[in-house]
């Protein structure tokens, strides 16, 4: 095959046009180049490369939703097994109000409703934030909903990672619940809002891009190694994870993230039930990220799935927790104030 390096500079256009951009007489030369190349009997490879970086137009509202299926199995040491089921919906806005300043994208976050379902000893605990009273595990329900109507700001490096996240209630909140003399006095209530309203919780939760998305030319087939933060059943994960661009199919680029190496941090645990913290001992992960970058750049479609086991220690006792999550985060449609939706 001849050697092709197709290449496109990436000045204000999107993802869509890496591929159909190039002219007429760049397609004649590459077609030549082949051409010339054959003759020769060369076996050299075709390369394709592509900018994979997310794209964002100014004042264009997201409509995105986020979905949790958890299943979770607790083994105890002496044989007692406990489990219980959770499935979780956000529905969140996003919208880019400037435009980027030195490549640091800022994106405007509304988490606009959620919905619940808890399932435990043959009891169903729902809630729709749209009506109905909270459920009764409130603990349960409380940790979940701690991010229902929040607003802030997300700002991404020119490389697609968080820098910080902010905003004025979101700021204002978390300095209260710290403050020694109005703040939550006890300390794993105290510590439970801290983590929910962290940059790595809302991140996990409505951030796409996930430290994936390079900002840089990246040839088909390749792989890179990033900074990768899971949660799994409100146990924090991260470790170094490679990434694959696997395909580039009908103006869709397609990557995947091996989540194998990821480990639960080494962090007093906040586990479902149980009202202290819980020491881990150990643990295993085994799973994948998958998003997929749509015409124009944008991101409208990921998933996760995650098998994990954490020995952990409660005072003297111990257990296993093994637990099944699947994540989906879907793009539902976009619009403009004074133009049309999609």
């Amino acid at each position: 095959m001849g050697n092709v390096l197709f290449f496109a500079s990436f000045k204000n256009i999107s993802i869509a046009f890496i591929l159909f951009g190039f002219t007429f007489s760049n397609y004649a030369n590459a077609q030549n180049e082949k051409q010339s190349d054959l003759s020769n009997d060369t076996t050299k490879k075709e390369v394709l490369r592509f900018h994979l970086k997310a794209k964002y137009p100014i004042l264009v509202t997201h409509k995105l939703r986020v979905t949790e299926e958890t299943k979770v199995r607790r083994i105890f040491s002496d044989s007692v097994i406990k489990e219980y089921e959770r499935y979780l919906t956000y529905w969140f806005s996003l919208q880019m109000p400037d435009e980027p300043v030195d490549g640091f994208v800022k994106l405007d976050v509304t988490v606009d409703s959620m919905e619940y379902r808890y399932i435990q000893d043959g009891k169903t605990f729902d809630y729709n934030s749209g009506y109905g009273a909270v459920p009764a595990n409130t603990k349960e329900f409380i940790r979940k909903m701690i991010v229902l109507s929040k607003d802030f700001r997300i700002t991404y490096s020119p490389y697609g990672e968080i820098v910080k996240i902010e905003g004025t209630m979101l700021d204002e909140e978390r300095q209260y619940i710290t403050d020694e003399e109005k703040g939550i006095k006890n300390p794993f209530r105290r510590e439970t809002w801290i983590r929910a309203l962290s940059d790595e919780h809302l991140g996990f939760l409505f951030d796409m891009q996930k430290n994936i998305v390079p900002g840089v030319m990246v040839p088909i087939d390749s792989t890179w190694a990033s900074e990768f933060h899971a949660e799994i059943d409100d146990i924090r994960f991260s470790g170094k994870a490679d990434t694959k661009l696997t395909a580039y199919k009908n103006g869709y680029l397609y990557l995947e993230t091996n989540l194998d190496s990821l480990k639960a941090i080494p962090e007093p645990l906040i586990i479902n039930d149980i009202g202290k913290f819980v020491e881990p001992i150990e643990s295993e992960a085994k799973g994948f990220y998958k998003l997929q970058i749509g015409p124009r750049g944008l991101l409208d479609y990921s998933d996760m799935y995650m098998k994990t086991k954490v020995k952990c220690l409660y005072g003297r006792i111990e257990f296993v927790q093994e637990t099944e999550t699947r994540y989906a985060w879907e793009l539902l449609s976009r619009y403009s104030w004074g133009g049309s939706g999609e």
